[in-house]
This record gives C-alpha cells, sequence and structure tokens, in this order.
C-alpha cells in the first residue's frame, strides 16, 4: 500500500525538478497556450479559434492583417467598379465616342495588316 503514495510522491518531486530546469512546462502553463484571451474583451476562447467567441474580433496580428487586406482590397474593387459604371454611363450618353473608338481599332487594325503585307 506505501508503494501506491510513495510512488506518486516521487513523481511529483521529478516532475517539479524538470519543470524548475525548464525541461517541460508547468501545468499552468501548458493550460495558458491552450487558451487565448482576446484583447478587446478578455473572454477565454481555445486555441485554435481565429475569432472570439463572445465579440468577434480577431484574436491575434495574423488574422487581424488578413481580414485587413480582404477590406482593402474590397473598398479597391468597389472604387473600380464605380469608376467603371460612370465609365458605361459616359459612353452610353456619348455613342459617337463609341463609334470612334471602333474606327480606331478599324484603322489600327488595317495598318497592322498593311504592315505584315
Amino acid at each position: 500500500m506505501l508503494n501506491v503514495y510513495s510512488h506518486l510522491k516521487s513523481d511529483d518531486v521529478n516532475r517539479k525538478r524538470l519543470e524548475a530546469a525548464g525541461i517541460i512546462k508547468a501545468k499552468e502553463a501548458v493550460k495558458n497556450d491552450l487558451i487565448l484571451t482576446c484583447p478587446r474583451c478578455n473572454s477565454e476562447n481555445g486555441f485554435t479559434s481565429e475569432f472570439c467567441m463572445k465579440c468577434g474580433s480577431p484574436l491575434d496580428e495574423s488574422t487581424y492583417r488578413r481580414i485587413t487586406s480582404v477590406d482593402d482590397r474590397f473598398i479597391k474593387m468597389e472604387e473600380r467598379l464605380e469608376h467603371f459604371s460612370e465609365l458605361l454611363t459616359y459612353l452610353e450618353d456619348n455613342k459617337d465616342l463609341g463609334n470612334y473608338i471602333k474606327d480606331f481599332k478599324r484603322f489600327k487594325s488595317k495598318q497592322k495588316d498593311e504592315h505584315e503585307e
């Protein structure tokens, strides 16, 4: 019976020695590695989470950068779409300009064909 309890005690001593030497992490340190704390609301989240389960904020800087990058690209696409829409409206209002562009393309194509002969 004594062997059961003395065995546990020696394992505890050995674990503490290994922790003190930095060979293994303390139980609390291992627990903290498995929990991500939200920088915004201080909620605890699982270590695989990218966003806080409570407030939805990114939990680390790489996730924040990725989201910001996607937002920036989306804004640029919206701006381009707006410019394209304005251009289409302008071309619809100025049909002569569209005909001029077509004529210019035909002219350039003829020049290219004559140059190749």
